[in-house]
């Protein structure tokens, strides 16, 4: 009976890991085709000397989901605007260049304005095309990563680790963001990977040799340290 429980444990666990990936699978899948969304309509007003103000009010308006889902690829750091003498350290790309070009091509000075306005494009569209490749790689990852139960396990755990912080975002005391972040800091991800381990070889041990001799060789192991 206690072997049915230990056993039972585990598979759930492995379930929680699987379901878990499969969850992380399409929201990243979500993400990807959101920001190959935003890179089309951006294309499409880049494409017209003048503003499409249909285009553009969508791009405002989803330009705060964007800039928080690129993080890190959607800052400039040491961004110099044009024609200006100072710089800024950290610079949000889409929530403000965006506006940017829309204020160069609408002045009255536009056949001079070209190499700004394009170079603020290409600004905006290669920082798009980064932020849709390390998606489409974390895709790839967890596409490998959902095919092997050993992962399961390792992300179960993780995700029971991860409850009490998550219970905190169900109740809006923290933002997803502090969870993400949690989620991926080293330090978590190397104590999910030991206690994933050792809570392998405990499992399997504890099949072999049953409950109660796991438990008592367990504490005879402890009695024995020092």
């Amino acid at each position: 009976m206690d072997r049915v429980i230990i056993v039972s444990v585990f598979i759930l666990i492995a379930f929680i890991g699987f379901f878990s990936l499969l969850g992380d699978l399409k929201r990243y899948a979500k993400r990807v085709a959101f920001a190959n969304e935003f890179l089309n309509k951006f294309r499409e007003l880049s494409q017209n000397q003048g503003i499409d103000y249909k285009i553009y009010t969508w791009l405002i308006h989803r330009s705060p989901k964007i800039q928080i889902e690129m993080g890190e690829y959607g800052i400039a750091h040491s961004f110099r605007p044009p024609y200006s003498n100072y710089m800024y350290s950290s610079y949000p790309i889409i929530l403000n260049v965006i506006p940017e070009i829309r204020k160069w091509i609408e002045d009255d000075t536009f056949s001079r304005n070209v190499r700004t306005i394009n170079e603020y494009m290409a600004l905006v569209n290669e920082s798009l095309i980064r932020y849709i490749g390390s998606i489409d790689d974390d895709l790839d990852e967890l596409r490998k990563e959902i095919k092997n139960p050993i992962i399961w396990f390792r992300k179960g755990f993780s995700w029971i680790l991860l409850l009490p912080f998550s219970i905190f975002y169900w109740l809006g005391i923290t933002g997803s963001s502090f969870v993400e972040r949690i989620s991926q800091n080293p330090i978590f991800k190397m104590i999910a990977g030991l206690i994933t381990l050792l809570g392998g070889i405990s499992t399997i041990m504890a099949i072999v040799m049953g409950w109660d001799s796991f438990v008592n060789a367990v504490r005879n192991i402890l009695a024995q340290a020092p």
